[in-house]
């Protein structure tokens, strides 16, 4: 029966990944190409600053309503 199991039981609510309270759940991001300075070092990060960095090297219309996009990552 799909959906049954040790591994799978009823619950409510839900959450999306961790916060970033602890040093155990924390990760890094790397970004090489056309388009990026090379040696930037960005000390802390967050998720939502991802998506408008996309946005920008792929050239899209895209306003973050949370995410920051540091210029320095950026050529000219």
């Amino acid at each position: 029966k799909r959906g049954s199991g040790k591994l799978v039981r009823h619950a409510t609510g839900g959450a999306h990944g961790y916060f970033a309270d602890f040093p155990e759940v924390m990760t890094g991001f790397v970004g090489w190409g056309n388009g990026l300075n090379a040696g930037v070092v960005i000390p802390h990060m967050n998720v939502p600053d991802i998506a408008p960095i996309i946005a920008r090297l792929l050239e899209l219309d895209f306003e973050s309503q949370d995410g920051q996009v540091n210029e320095e990552l950026f050529k000219n």
